[in-house]
C-alpha cells in the first residue's frame, strides 16, 4: 500500500522466510534483514516510519523505538499499528480463567486453530501506558490515536465479531516535541 502511495519503501524482517514472503509480493524496493533494534541504515533515513504489528512482538520494546527514532527524519512521522492491549485482554479472558492483568507486561505463547488451521502467537500483553511511555523515552510524543471500529456488517467482522465489542487495533501516529505544532487538523 505504501508503494502504491508513492512511498520508496525500505522492508526490515528479522525472519527469513517472512522477508522472501515480502520479496515474493515486490511490497518494497528494498529489503534488509535485521531486527528492529539493529537496523543496518543512516540515522534519519526515512521521512515516515511504520511499525506494523512489531511493537506487541519484540521483546525490547525500549530498543526497538529508540532504533525507530534513529532512523526518523526531524519533521517525519512515525506511524504504529497493534493489536489494542484492551483486545488482547478480553481475547485471553475468553481463552483462560486465569488471564493476566493489564496492568503488567506479559509474555504470551499461545496456539490457536480456526478453519482447520492452526497458528502459533508468540508476544507480549502491554498495557497502552508502556508504548506511550516508551515512545515519549525515545523522543517521540502521540499527535494522533485511532481505535478503528469495523463496521459490523462487514464480512471481517462478522467472522469476528469481538472486534465490534471491543477495540481490535490501535493505531498511533508519533512526532518529534518540535514537529507536534505543525500538526494538520484530523
Amino acid at each position: 500500500m505504501l508503494t502504491r502511495l508513492g512511498y520508496a519503501v525500505t522492508a526490515v524482517e528479522p525472519v527469513a522466510a517472512l522477508l522472501q514472503a515480502a520479496r515474493d509480493s515486490q511490497s518494497a524496493q528494498s529489503y534488509v534483514a535485521a531486527p528492529a533494534t539493529q537496523v543496518p541504515c543512516a540515522d534519519q533515513s526515512f521521512e515516515l516510519v511504520m511499525l506494523y504489528n512489531v511493537l506487541m512482538d519484540v521483546d525490547d520494546l525500549q530498543g526497538a523505538l529508540e532504533e525507530a527514532a534513529r532512523l526518523l527524519r526531524p519533521g517525519g512521522r512515525m506511524v504504529i499499528g497493534l493489536v489494542h492491549p484492551l483486545f488482547d485482554i478480553y481475547s485471553a479472558m475468553k481463552r483462560s480463567a486465569a488471564p493476566p492483568t493489564y496492568f503488567g507486561e506479559t509474555p504470551f505463547d499461545v496456539a490457536l486453530e480456526s478453519n482447520g488451521r492452526s497458528m502459533r502467537f508468540r508476544g507480549w500483553q502491554r498495557p497502552l501506558s508502556a508504548y506511550i511511555s516508551a515512545c515519549a523515552q525515545a523522543g517521540l510524543f502521540l499527535a494522533r490515536i485511532c481505535e478503528p471500529r469495523p463496521d459490523p456488517k462487514h464480512p471481517a467482522a462478522q467472522r469476528n465479531p469481538d472486534g465490534t465489542i471491543v477495540p481490535m487495533f490501535l493505531w498511533l501516529e508519533l512526532r518529534f516535541p518540535d514537529d507536534l505544532t505543525k500538526l494538520d487538523a484530523p
